[in-house]
């Protein structure tokens, strides 16, 4: 028998696989029909396909899926406990802000911008103020002395010079 060169066996295994354009596909059916050689080469292919398939379908027809899902759902079960910890409420809130959309989130972290900076506007230091503010009025026979407090407004005070 003889060997073919008009197509490679990697065409003809596209063409078993019917991965070809259809316009090539045509072309080797044709060529097929009278080249004994590459005849022989798809039916090997063919018979590799339909094993591989074969193969596949027995394997799963013997695969219990009920049995498989038992055990999957069984190994989430243990990671998701090993997950748990004690702070359910805290996990909750959590879950709940990561479902909802970016609106929530944004004004949870504007809520809690305003309310520390209304806890952090009373620890803020004092101002260093004057205490008093001093006015005096000096006279021939007696000076006095106003002093201006921030709390009391004003304390007068009399002296007189000897």
């Amino acid at each position: 028998m003889k060997s073919c060169n008009k197509y490679t066996p990697k065409m003809l295994s596209q063409f078993v696989d019917n991965a070809l354009p259809s316009q090539i596909t045509r072309t080797l059916e044709e060529h097929l029909t009278s080249c004994p050689a590459c005849q022989q080469t798809v039916k090997k292919y063919q018979n590799i396909t339909n094993q591989v398939v074969n193969g596949i379908q027995r394997h799963s027809n013997r695969m219990n899926d009920t049995e498989i899902e038992k055990n999957l759902l069984i190994k989430i079960r243990k990671e998701n406990a090993k997950k748990k910890w004690n702070f359910s409420y805290l996990n909750g809130f959590i879950d709940f802000i990561k479902v909802k959309k970016i609106y929530l989130q944004m004004a949870s972290f504007a809520a809690i911008l305003l309310l520390s900076m209304a806890f952090l506007q009373d620890q803020r230091p004092a101002f260093h103020t004057p205490s008093a503010i001093v006015n005096s009025i000096d006279g021939e026979m007696a000076s006095v002395m106003i002093l201006e407090t921030p709390d009391r407004r004003h304390t007068i005070i009399w002296y007189k010079e000897s």
